[in-house]
């Protein structure tokens, strides 16, 4: 069963997305501090972490959740995160990205967004077995993002359309990849 850790400090939302992920039958943790979110890391693994940015951090300051990257990118390489933003901008996508975020997810949003995000992560953790699958979508992702920064004519809306599109064009990349790779499998066999 995938196990998935919400931390998030708006106890409304927090409520929100915990229900709606128990009712899609997910093992469903959940925070609304740092700390607490570290010692939960410790007692059990997680599959997915969707945590908000703008959270307390160790320090005291605002950007908990760029803890909770750093920590889970140094200590569990078959976790991914899903940032949570109210302040979604360039910088903070690639700020994000870079960190070792799979995806981010602007505030407010609709459920439906943050499951097709989840099955995203589920889909390319099945592509082909292979977690190089998800550091070769990272690299894209971040190489395009970094030539978004330098260009920086886009506004947050038209990033976030442009995002979307992004992700859609890399998966159907993966996809034929995939599809390949099974061809030529069934080849090799015969």
């Amino acid at each position: 069963m995938l196990r998935i850790l919400v931390i998030e400090d708006d106890v409304q939302l927090l409520k929100m997305v915990v229900t709606f992920l128990k009712e899609l039958h997910y093992n469903v943790d959940s925070t609304d501090n740092v700390k607490q979110a570290f010692e939960y890391m410790g007692k059990k693994g997680y599959d997915i972490i969707i945590t908000d940015k703008n959270l307390e951090g160790l320090n005291g300051s605002l950007e908990g959740g760029m803890d909770i990257l750093r920590h889970v990118n140094q200590n569990y390489k078959t976790t991914e995160v899903i940032m949570m933003t109210g302040y979604a901008s360039i910088e903070t996508a690639i700020q994000a990205m870079k960190l070792g975020a799979f995806d981010y997810i602007k505030k407010p949003f609709k459920i439906k967004e943050l499951q097709d995000k989840i099955s995203r992560i589920l889909e390319y953790k099945e592509l082909l077995k292979a977690e190089g699958s998800l550091f070769t979508y990272k690299t894209l992702h971040n190489e395009i993002l970094e030539l978004l920064q330098k260009e920086k004519a886009l506004n947050n809306d038209e990033l976030q359309d442009f995002l979307i599109s992004l992700d859609g064009k890399i998966d159907e990349f993966f996809q034929a990849q995939k599809k390949w790779s099974l061809s030529w499998y069934n080849v090799k066999r015969e």
